[in-house]
C-alpha cells in the first residue's frame, strides 16, 4: 500500500496535480490520496493497481521519445529560426542512411518542402528505453510569419528499421508561430479610455421584445460614441437554454462557440417583413416588453416561432435559388465548418429527443460521429440548417454593431466577455468529449466569498489531451469570442495557469489544482488577439500567484 501511494504521488506530479496550496486565509491544504486518484481517473489514466500506475508513469516519462513529433509546437515570431525536434527509434548509426522530407503548409494549404539527404542528419540527443535506442534530431525551420501551420515529416530508410518494419515513416503536427504580446491600441500606450458596461439582456426599450437585442446595442453604441466613449462592455452572449430557473446564466452556457439567438434584433431580419403579423403575437410581444422581469422562455419561444417562419421564406427565396443572400449564408456555413454543423445538429437532436442534456440521450446518439447521428443529420438537414441560420443572423447583426462602433470613432467598440467554461451536458461537451474531463467539475476552494468553496458545474479541458488535439477547442473558443469584439475579458484568468478540479461526489474542499500549459495558451491568445485586433483583459481574482500575474503582464493582457 505504501508503494502504491508513492506511485500515485509520482504520477500526480507528472500529470500536473499541484500537491498542496494555500488558501486565501494562508492555510495550507495537502491533496489527499483519494482526491489524487479521482482526478487522475478523470484524466483517463488507469490507477487501479500498482502495475497500472507504473505503466502510466512510464508512458508519461517516455512519451516525448516514443512520439515522433510533438502534437503541437509553439514558437515566438521574434525568436526565429527555430528547430523542429523529431524522435526516432533507430539502431546505432542507422540515422546516417535516413532521408527526410519536411513540409510546412499554412491554413490556406500553401507551403514549402525541405529535403534532408542521407548522411546529413545529426543526432542531438539519445536515450535507451527498454533496450531500444531513441534519438532526437533537430530540423531547422525556415522563418515564418505569425499563424498556424501543418508540419509534416516523411522519413525514408533503405532498411526496414521502424516499428512496423516499414521503410518509411510519416507524421504531422501543428506549428504555431505567435507574437510575444497581445494587441494593444496605440492610443492606450499614452492614455486611458472609458466606457459603459451593460448586461445586454437587461436593456429596456420601446421596440425590443422583452430582452435587450442587437438593435438596442447598436443604439447604445451610437449614443456613447457621441459622448467620446471608447467601449461598450457586455455580458457573455454564449448559447444558453433560456429556461428557468437554471438555464439563464450567461456564465453557464451550453456552448462558448456560438451565441444566444434571444439577442437577435427581429426588426433587422430581412425575411420578417414578409411574415404576416397577428393581434395575438403583437399582444404577446407587448406583454413581454412590459414585464417587470425578463421572461427568457417566453421571449425565446415567440422569437423562435417567428424565426422559423422567416427561415421558410429564406430557404425558398434565397437558399434554394442561390441568390446573393443565399450564397452568403452558404459561405458562412462552409467557413464555420464542423463546429457549426455539429452545434446545429445538437440543437436539432435535443429538440427531437426532448432533452437538452446529451448524457441522458439514448446511447446511440452519444457521439457526433455515430451512424444513427449521421442518419438523423441526413433526415433532418433542413432543421439543422435552421439553427445554423440563427447563428448567421447573429453574426451578421454583430458585424453591423461592430462596424457602427468603428465608424463612430470608438477606440475598442464592443468589449465582450468569455465565460470560464460550458456545462458538460451541452453541445461543447458533446462535440469535444475527447478533451474534457467529464468526471470532475471546475470551481474554487473555500475562500472569503464562500466558506464552503464553489462548484461551477462544468468540465475542465484535460491539459495533455487538449495539447494532443493541437489545441483545437481552445483556439476555436478564443477566435469565435474575439470576432466583432474590440476587447475581450477572460473570466477567471487563473484558469490559464491552473484550474481547481472537484471530483464528482466530493466537496469543493476536496478538490485539487491542476496545472495548465499556460505559456502555450497565452501565446495562442496573443496570436488571435493580434490577428483580430482585439484588446485582452484577464480577470485576476482568486488565489492567483505572483508568477501568473507577471506572465499575464508580459503577454500584454490587462
Amino acid at each position: 500500500m505504501e508503494h502504491y501511494e508513492k506511485l500515485i504521488t509520482e504520477l500526480s506530479d507528472l500529470a500536473g496535480i499541484v500537491p498542496e496550496y494555500y488558501d486565501i486565509f494562508g492555510k495550507k491544504h495537502v491533496i489527499s490520496k483519494e482526491s489524487r486518484i479521482a482526478v487522475l481517473s478523470a484524466m483517463d489514466l488507469l490507477v487501479g493497481t500498482v502495475q497500472e500506475v507504473s505503466r502510466e508513469i512510464e508512458k508519461i516519462k517516455t512519451r516525448q521519445w516514443s512520439t515522433v513529433l510533438d502534437p503541437v509546437t509553439v514558437i515566438s515570431v521574434h525568436h526565429q529560426p527555430h528547430c523542429l525536434a523529431v524522435h526516432l527509434a533507430l539502431a546505432d548509426g542507422k540515422e546516417q542512411a535516413a532521408e527526410t522530407t519536411l513540409t510546412l503548409e499554412d491554413e490556406q494549404g500553401k507551403g514549402e518542402t525541405l529535403h534532408f539527404r542521407a548522411g546529413t542528419l545529426q543526432v542531438n540527443e539519445q536515450r535507451i528505453i527498454e533496450d531500444r535506442r531513441f534519438v532526437k534530431i533537430l530540423f531547422p525551420l525556415p522563418q515564418k510569419e505569425m499563424g498556424y501551420y501543418r508540419v509534416s515529416v516523411t522519413i525514408s530508410h533503405p532498411d526496414p528499421v521502424f516499428d512496423n518494419n516499414a521503410r518509411s515513416l510519416e507524421r504531422s503536427a501543428r506549428l504555431i508561430v505567435a507574437p510575444d504580446s497581445c494587441y494593444m491600441p496605440e492610443q492606450l500606450h499614452a492614455g486611458k479610455t472609458w466606457g459603459v458596461a451593460a448586461n445586454l439582456y437587461a436593456l429596456r426599450s420601446e421596440r425590443n421584445w422583452g430582452v435587450g437585442d442587437f438593435g438596442d446595442l447598436r443604439r447604445l453604441v451610437a449614443w456613447l460614441s457621441g459622448l467620446n466613449a471608447g467601449l461598450v462592455g457586455i455580458n457573455p452572449l454564449h448559447a444558453i437554454p433560456n429556461t428557468v430557473p437554471f438555464g439563464i446564466s450567461p456564465y453557464s452556457p451550453i456552448s462558448r462557440l456560438y451565441r444566444n439567438f434571444i439577442y437577435i434584433d427581429m426588426d433587422g431580419v430581412d425575411e420578417m417583413s414578409r411574415i404576416p403579423g397577428s393581434a395575438q403575437v403583437s399582444e404577446k410581444i407587448e406583454s413581454l416588453r412590459k414585464s417587470e422581469r425578463i421572461d427568457y422562455q417566453g421571449v425565446a419561444a415567440v422569437k423562435q416561432e417567428l424565426l422559423e417562419q422567416a427561415f421558410e421564406q429564406f430557404y425558398v427565396d434565397h437558399y434554394l435559388r442561390e441568390t446573393a443572400r443565399g450564397m452568403a449564408f452558404r459561405e458562412y456555413v462552409k467557413t464555420e465548418g464542423a463546429p457549426l454543423k455539429n452545434f446545429a445538429l445538437f440543437l436539432a437532436l435535443s429538440e427531437q429527443i426532448g432533452n437538452a442534456a446529451w448524457p441522458e440521450w439514448p446511447e446511440a446518439y452519444h457521439s457526433p460521429e455515430s451512424a444513427p447521428v449521421e442518419v438523423f443529420r441526413k433526415n433532418n438537414e433542413k432543421r439543422v440548417l435552421f439553427f445554423a441560420y440563427l447563428q448567421w443572423l447573429i453574426d451578421s447583426q454583430m458585424a453591423e454593431v461592430s462596424a457602427a462602433a468603428s465608424s463612430g470613432g470608438m477606440l475598442s467598440g464592443l468589449y465582450g466577455d468569455l465565460a470560464i467554461g460550458a456545462v458538460d451536458s451541452g453541445s461543447d461537451g458533446w462535440m469535444y468529449q475527447d478533451v474534457l474531463a467529464e468526471e470532475v467539475t471546475v470551481g474554487c476552494p473555500p475562500d472569503g466569498f464562500n466558506a464552503l468553496g464553489q462548484d461551477w458545474g462544468f468540465p475542465p479541458m484535460i491539459p495533455d489531451k487538449l495539447r494532443e488535439s493541437g489545441y483545437d477547442l481552445f483556439i476555436q473558443t478564443i477566435r469565435k469570442n474575439m470576432r466583432h469584439m474590440g476587447a475581450l475579458r477572460i473570466d477567471h484568468a487563473l484558469g490559464l495557469f491552473r484550474l481547481f478540479w472537484i471530483p464528482k461526489g466530493m466537496r469543493p474542499a476536496d478538490g485539487a489544482y491542476v496545472r495548465c500549459n499556460s505559456e502555450e495558451l497565452l501565446r495562442i491568445i496573443a496570436l488571435e488577439s493580434v490577428r483580430s485586433s482585439t484588446l485582452v483583459v484577464g480577470e485576476d481574482l482568486g488565489t492567483i500567484t505572483d508568477e501568473a500575474r507577471q506572465a499575464i503582464q508580459r503577454l500584454g493582457i490587462l
